[in-house]
């Protein structure tokens, strides 16, 4: 009976560190961004995710955080589209989704997904989406210098198509 006594106890210093971290990053011009990875909706008297419920809901209200990622979710997300982005819009919130973990880097289908993953997004109303770790997308050579892994140019050429797009600006290669 105590699990949830504890799940409490940890999401309340969680909560309070994030309090703390929010006027050091503030103090120096910085906005806090949280991620939050799915299993948030799971109530926290359930086994929550690590024992530790994220307060996300407290965060965006209270003004804690500036930004939201959401990891493991989907632009089609009940969830979010009924609890997460209600809450964030009314507090001027911006929320973004991350891309599954792209450990081989992006692949073949970069310049076809990227229209899907960046417009798209920003159509079914999310501020952006995240790819999942710089390291996913390029390497270091042996001389030091930073190389790219796949087609990450022409997936960003194409982002940038879409989203110019998507706002009615002149599309650029840039």
């Amino acid at each position: 009976e105590d699990y949830h006594r504890i799940r409490l106890i940890r999401r309340d210093c969680y909560t309070q560190f994030l309090r703390e971290l929010k006027k050091l990053t503030a103090a120096r011009g910085r906005l806090l961004t949280v991620e939050i990875e799915s299993g948030v909706e799971v109530p926290a008297e359930l086994d929550v995710r690590m024992h530790l419920p994220l307060d996300w809901r407290r965060w965006i209200e209270e003004g804690i955080v500036d930004e939201v990622r959401l990891k493991w979710f989907t632009a089609e997300s009940r969830f979010v589209h009924e609890q997460v982005l209600p809450v964030a819009r009314r507090h001027g919130v911006p929320v973004h989704l991350i891309s599954r973990c792209l450990h081989t880097g992006i692949d073949e289908r970069a310049t076809e997904m990227a229209r899907l993953l960046s417009a798209g997004n920003v159509a079914a109303g999310f501020d952006g989406y995240n790819l999942y770790e710089q390291q996913n997308l390029m390497d270091m050579n042996p001389l030091g210098v930073q190389t790219l892994k796949g087609p990450v140019r022409p997936f960003f050429a194409e982002v940038r198509r879409a989203l110019a797009e998507a706002a009615g600006a002149a599309v650029t290669d840039g």
